[in-house]
């Protein structure tokens, strides 16, 4: 808690998103995902790429969704006047997921015309693009942009999550957007916000 006051105090965050008797316990290990540095290296090179990559990428960084639901999207799940994109999420429940303008121009523009129930990305003959196909675009596009542990649409979905916590959005409202099933697994978000406030925290005391 005295972490999340030395940031308030220091201007870091806008409110303290925890209550003061929650501590959340320490998992084994804390997501990985892009630093602001590594994340305007990654979308500068994402502007290079084709309007489909660039489409994918874009929503994988702005909604925070899994690679299969993403590769499960069809053209009647798009609600561009609305910003809204349905997905199938695990276990088969479908929720809404908002995305912003970028995106919206991006898939305004993007179509594979393949009609209402078909699917939104395509593979060159086409057909649904598989998750191992999407796997491999990111993972080039983290390695040109010099990212060396790696780049997968998991660590877009971490980085997206974390950057939730930290702008103090409230956790109900990620756990639903992230399709959380269990609410703890949001809470592991905090603990790696207070993780970086730490090292705020020592690296301001030296």
């Amino acid at each position: 808690m005295c972490l999340f006051q030395f940031a308030l105090s220091q201007g870091l965050i806008t409110k303290i998103p925890i209550k003061k008797d929650w501590i959340p316990a320490l998992p084994d290990s804390l997501p990985k995902f892009l630093s602001e540095a590594e994340l305007s290296k990654v979308m500068r090179v994402v502007d290079s790429l084709s309007l489909r990559d660039r489409t994918m990428i874009n929503i994988f960084r702005y909604t925070g969704i899994r690679c299969s639901e993403l590769r499960n999207t069809t053209e009647r799940n798009v609600y561009l006047h609305d910003k809204i994109l349905t997905v199938d999420g695990k276990g088969g429940k479908q929720r809404d997921v908002d995305f912003n303008d970028d995106c919206m121009n991006l898939l305004s523009k993007f179509s594979n015309h393949k009609g209402q129930n078909g699917p939104l990305f395509t593979n060159k003959d086409g057909k649904k693009i598989s998750t191992r196909h999407i796997r491999r675009i990111v993972a080039k596009v983290g390695k040109t942009a010099g990212i060396e542990r790696g780049l997968s649409p998991h660590i877009f979905r971490h980085t997206y999550c974390y950057i939730l916590v930290n702008k103090g959005a409230d956790i109900n409202f990620i756990a639903t957007e992230m399709g959380h099933a269990n609410i703890k697994t949001t809470k592991i978000y905090y603990r790696l916000q207070l993780s970086r406030l730490k090292e705020v925290y020592l690296a301001c005391m030296e």
